[in-house]
């Protein structure tokens, strides 16, 4: 079996941003888990505020069920040192919620974590280091290396997505190198 993906808000919100969630369905479609209960809440609030976009992720059948929080105690425990280590406690206790389970269920499974939150990146690759943790920018590149999108429509996908707001890691020559080498 596939490695499972599981996507963090910000990263879902890209690719709904720019309608290019197909991209992920494409990619990701037939690895389960890919989300998870607090990503699906954040989804939840985003359309009640009037991000429409994000009405996509919710009708995106191939995330599937998401995944609810551990029950046990000791992985409820695990899931707390992970979610405090994200806040730093400095923040609301709602913040990362998302970003902590699906490390906790990546970690849990092996699996591959997609975050475009700098924050949760770094802290996911230093406690995780059997999960592999990509963002935005590697997602285009895999397309792009398995013919799933071409050159340069990967470049404009990512173009799109800043354009349109969103958060991408910073802008440096290698990025236009990672998500098109070709161009």
């Amino acid at each position: 079996m596939a490695e499972p993906v599981l996507f963090d808000n910000v990263s879902l919100s890209n690719f709904a941003a720019v309608g290019r969630l197909d991209l992920l369905e494409t990619r990701y479609g037939y690895r389960t888990p890919h989300w998870v209960e607090a990503v699906q809440a954040e989804a939840i609030e985003a359309v009640r505020v009037g991000v429409t976009y994000m009405q996509a992720v919710l009708d995106a059948d191939w995330l599937g069920d998401p995944l609810t929080p551990p029950t046990h105690l000791r992985d409820r425990k695990e899931l707390a040192i992970i979610h405090i280590g994200l806040n730093d406690g400095r923040r609301p206790p709602e913040h990362h919620l998302g970003e902590a389970e699906s490390m906790y269920w990546a970690g849990k499974y092996g699996g591959v974590f997609v975050t475009d939150d700098m924050g949760a990146l770094g802290f996911a690759r230093r406690r995780f280091p059997g999960v592999r943790v990509i963002d935005t920018v590697d997602v285009l590149r895999e397309c792009f290396e398995n013919a799933e999108v071409g050159c340069p429509e990967a470049w404009d996908v990512l173009q799109a997505m800043l354009e349109a707001g969103r958060a991408i890691r910073p802008r440096t020559p290698a990025v236009h190198e990672d998500v098109c080498p070709l161009r």
